[in-house]
């Protein structure tokens, strides 16, 4: 794709950003009215076919069609989690549009301050952890579970930050404790070309090839601990990425 083409393209992708920033905090605000009159299940209704069509075009305005593959591991009528290696913020809009509209995201408390998405996510079901404060992360943790015995989704980055390279990270650890505790099923998934779309510490948007694959389903009740389940869901999601580095767990607890 030419310069040029390049420089229009990206003048009109901020030019939908800031049309859905009007309409996205006018759903929020809608969402809001809708669940003070009647419930979280009216207003999860109102708002995930809008988040899921705000993901897709997050792509088809940059003329991309991911490549899914794996879809039909995914269960229609039980809780999981899906774990994600993390390359890009276009990671949650390629999982709402494309993947499992029904989920919820677990996330650092920083992402919340992000125009748009943190207040989409929030309203969306998502649980934020303050890895400073290990009080609240406990009662994030707990939030998770309770949801995961009732049949939500959630899905989570254990690297707890996007990778500049493309290279998986360690997993943070305590990352799969909700997994472990809840006893529901983890779902690798696989998200190669994101970052080449818009990498870490950069603003310009680049078209670009993305694909995913959603593993076959990881049972935490064969695993004796999560150091283990870590290691082995690592793996997975690894043995799909080039030009991996060595390592699994990073010592300091995300919880």
């Amino acid at each position: 794709m030419n310069g040029l083409l390049l420089f229009f393209l990206n003048i009109w992708y901020v030019t939908g950003f800031f049309f859905y920033l009007i309409y996205g905090y006018w759903s929020f605000w809608r969402t809001d009215r809708i669940r003070k009159k009647k419930g979280d299940q009216a207003a999860d209704e109102f708002l995930r076919p809008r988040a899921e069509k705000f993901g897709r075009r997050a792509f088809t305005w940059l003329m991309m069609r991911p490549e899914i593959h794996g879809l039909d591991h995914l269960p229609k009528d039980r809780s999981f989690l899906l774990v994600c290696n993390h390359q890009s913020y276009f990671d949650i809009p390629l999982i709402m549009g494309f993947i499992e509209p029904r989920a919820s995201f677990i996330g650092k408390k920083e992402v919340q301050s992000l125009p748009l998405m943190g207040r989409g996510l929030s309203s969306l079901g998502g649980v934020f952890i303050d890895r400073e404060n290990p009080q609240q992360a406990v009662g994030a943790l707990r939030k998770v579970i309770s949801g995961l015995q009732v049949g939500k989704i959630f899905a989570l980055f254990p690297e707890g930050t996007r990778s500049s390279d493309g290279k998986l990270g360690s997993f943070k650890k305590g990352s799969l404790r909700m997994g472990l505790m809840a006893k529901v099923p983890i779902f690798p998934v696989v998200i190669q070309g994101t970052k080449d779309v818009v990498s870490k510490g950069n603003l310009f948007i680049h078209p670009a090839k993305v694909s995913v694959h959603i593993l076959e389903e990881i049972l935490p009740s064969n695993f004796a601990n999560e150091e283990e389940l870590i290691r082995v869901v690592h793996q997975a999601i690894k043995k799909r990425l080039p030009n991996q580095p060595e390592g699994e767990i990073d010592e300091k607890s995300n919880h």
